[in-house]
């Protein structure tokens, strides 16, 4: 085969269409994966509909893939034509040969997982984007260390640790991701709090590990931000929590939820820290005496160890009772569903995350 189809958003709003460009083959470190089933993601949909993030049109969209490896680069040893992986592929690492919207795909190798034998595709194409999402949340937001990760601690952010947490948005996947990672970091005595529609309570408290979970339609509102502190009953003041990861954004439109912390007279007390996983390019001024810290899943392979580990580590997790956050709906089968699920993800969607088999 010398060429391959492409998906290209041919211009904000849609529609997407089919092309027939030369195959993309393998750099050096780089690992071209075809795929089975590719997972739509927030940034997808902004882009498609708002044209976040889009330097120009027409353009390829999607950042994760789950297939098998046509071919590797041969600095790569770590994978082999013919194995199931996973992979966080995105233009902003690799170009349009990295999206995921096409019939082969190009990724740097540290970016790609083996896709765990317990897995169908459709559920490892689930996986890439918001896992690697939370676990730079905790590394390079909150600045803990992960077990089981070998290299787990960001050098340039390094904090107390806390003892009590607000996830924010915990019924999506990377706030699933969020609340078991803390919860294997920190111990059964943190307190983790987190919000989503009361429907979900139950399965982030009972299975995922939340200490206890608030109604967001209640607890995000500005004239209930005391009832909010008073959750963080963990904390060393009881006024507030020690830190906030907050997973979908929601500080872009409600800045008073930085008030979620702590409250303390104390001048020598630790920083309070305000992780907000990236959702789009708008950033913004954090309050004074607030570690504000914007994170991003390809942050943890930009530093020396190229996030070494910590796809193994997600396998290991699942072999040991760690859960898929939220449930997988394939919304339809070719390249031609992907267009309709993505208008779907834009009107919202709970607890759900979708995907295309391809």
């Amino acid at each position: 085969m010398t060429t391959m189809h492409r998906l290209n958003a041919t211009q904000q709003g849609g529609p997407m269409a089919l092309t027939t460009v030369p195959k993309s083959l393998p750099d050096t470190d780089e690992v071209l994966i075809r795929p089975k089933a590719v997972g739509l993601n927030p940034v997808d949909a902004k882009s498609l509909y708002y044209g976040a993030v889009v330097p120009s049109w027409p353009i390829v969209l999607g950042i994760e893939v789950a297939g098998i490896v046509d071919s590797v680069g041969d600095n790569v040893t770590a994978f082999k034509p013919g194995d199931e992986v996973f992979a966080l592929s995105t233009r902003i690492i690799n170009g349009e040969r990295g999206s995921a919207f096409q019939e082969f795909v190009a990724v740097p190798q540290q970016f790609v997982g083996r896709k765990p034998v317990s897995l169908m595709f459709e559920e490892g194409a689930s996986v890439a984007v918001a896992y690697a999402a939370a676990v730079s949340a905790i590394v390079n937001g909150l600045g803990l260390s992960i077990p089981g990760l070998p290299n787990p601690t960001n050098p340039s952010t390094s904090a107390p640790t806390p003892t009590s947490i607000l996830v924010i948005g915990g019924s999506s996947a990377c706030g699933g991701h969020v609340i078991q990672l803390l919860r294997q970091t920190l111990g059964p005595s943190a307190h983790i709090v987190t919000t989503s529609s009361p429907q979900h309570h139950a399965y982030l408290t009972t299975t995922l590990g939340a200490t206890a979970a608030l109604d967001r339609a209640s607890a995000q509102l500005p004239e209930n931000l005391d009832e909010l502190r008073k959750a963080a009953s963990g904390s060393a003041d009881g006024t507030g929590f020690d830190a906030v990861v907050d997973c979908v954004g929601a500080s872009l439109e409600q800045p008073h939820l930085f008030g979620a912390l702590r409250v303390s007279d104390d001048d020598n007390a630790p920083p309070k820290v305000y992780a907000q996983i990236f959702t789009g390019p708008t950033d913004l001024a954090a309050p004074e005496g607030v570690a504000y810290r914007r994170v991003m899943a390809t942050q943890l392979f930009n530093g020396p160890e190229k996030g070494a580990g910590v796809f193994e580590l997600f396998g290991k997790l699942l072999e040991d009772g760690y859960k898929l956050p939220v449930e997988v709906e394939v919304v339809g089968s070719g390249w031609d569903a992907v267009e309709g699920g993505l208008l779907r993800l834009s009107k919202g969607v709970s607890r759900t995350k979708l995907v295309v088999s391809v």
